[in-house]
């Protein structure tokens, strides 16, 4: 059986949520104006469909300063992240985790602008330096502390693709939702008409600022996932890396708390597909099942 876990267990009490919920909450104002300059630069209308949303998740706040949120967003644009900063942060104040490849190359402008401590690299483990998708805890525990301190995470439910097709969502926006306690707020964004939906690179640049898109962004509702006490992973996966021997009733335990966070995950990303026209659903364009989630306080 999952052992439920507590929000405390992890050492976040009251008092940072209620330091944080006295100050005014919004994102730093240089990462909004380089969301605009990145939404400006390759889009030529920029639309919220579910801003409603937005609002029960600021309701769901003020009803208790201590609940943490977090926005797990599909990733076929580079304007994904951009979008989440223009669309929530006069509510919230964004942390924005990303594949540490980002954090170079066309996308290197944004950073400068918004300054590297609004984003968390997230490593890549794959031969020559290809993306993978490998799970490392050590990369959320930033994010947690932060998540604690008041800020909002911006996380990819997928890998990164050009593809224009949602992509399998994988474990990471739930294990992050589950160590943090957070009300996970789905999102995608849709590109309509445009050149590019890519900065990698002058050509693609230049083609999505020649032939402007249009963007619509859509905002799902705000649940709580069933929580999963995923200690064992960090154990395991600690043991692992030092390694370290790992006993037979770890491992099993580890592997049921994996399934049951894979199982949460393609959930997830069903959910977020859904917000997406079928064309742009991927490994997801035939599920019709919709899922309903408990709001546990």
């Amino acid at each position: 059986m999952i052992q439920v876990m507590a929000f405390e267990a992890f050492g976040f009490g009251r008092k940072a949520a209620n330091e944080s919920s006295s100050r005014e909450i919004h994102t730093e104002k240089s990462m909004l104006q380089a969301a605009d300059k990145g939404i400006n630069l390759l889009s030529s209308n920029f639309e919220i469909e579910g801003e409603n949303n937005i609002k029960e998740a600021v309701r769901l706040r003020t009803e208790d300063p201590n609940r943490r949120f977090m926005i797990a967003s599909s990733h076929i644009s580079n304007l994904d992240a951009p979008a989440a900063i223009k669309a929530f942060g006069n509510d919230f104040d964004l942390l924005i985790s990303a594949s540490s490849q980002n954090f170079t190359g066309a996308n290197a402008f944004l950073f400068r602008i918004a300054g590297k401590d609004n984003f968390t690299p997230l490593t890549i483990k794959g031969p020559k330096g290809k993306p993978s998708g490998v799970f490392n805890p050590e990369d959320f525990a930033p994010i947690v502390t932060q998540s604690a301190e008041g800020k909002t995470p911006w996380i990819a439910a997928h890998t990164f693709t050009e593809s224009g097709e949602m992509q399998e969502a994988k474990i990471g926006s739930i294990y992050l939702a589950q160590k943090t306690g957070s009300y996970v707020i789905p999102a995608a964004l849709e590109m309509r008409g445009g050149g590019s939906v890519s900065m990698e690179g002058v050509y693609e640049m230049t083609k999505g600022a020649l032939n402007k898109g249009e963007a619509i962004y859509h905002i799902g509702v705000p649940y709580k996932p069933e929580p999963i006490d995923v200690s064992i992973i960090d154990k395991v996966m600690r043991a692992r890396e030092q390694g370290e021997s790992v006993s037979s009733e770890d491992r099993k335990l580890f592997s049921e708390v994996l399934g049951a966070l894979r199982s949460q995950a393609e959930e997830l990303g069903t959910t977020i597909a859904q917000l997406l026209p079928e064309d742009m659903r991927g490994v997801y364009g035939n599920e019709d099942e919709e899922f309903e989630y408990k709001h546990t306080a």
